[in-house]
């Protein structure tokens, strides 16, 4: 379970109700900002020019963006 809360002082309020006994003992996992940006970074790495120099992905943009600038109009009935 994963649930938000704030510090205060040595106290952690909850942002929202959570349904568990009084007394029980729970571990709480404050992760470090770095590692985490860390983490995200080398995650973006793997997928970071990937399709740099393909000219398979060259020619789809390509067609997306002729079919972006088709004018196809549309009919209009002065009746």
């Amino acid at each position: 379970m994963k649930i938000k809360g704030v510090v205060k002082g040595n106290l952690i309020e909850l942002l929202e109700p959570i349904n568990i006994p009084d007394g029980l003992e729970v571990l709480i996992d404050i992760p470090d900002d770095n590692s985490q940006k860390e983490t995200q970074w080398q995650e973006l790495e793997k997928v970071i020019g990937v399709w740099k120099n393909d000219e398979e992905i060259t020619e789809i943009f390509n067609e997306i963006d002729k079919e972006r600038h088709l004018d196809c109009g549309r009919e209009v009935n002065l009746d």
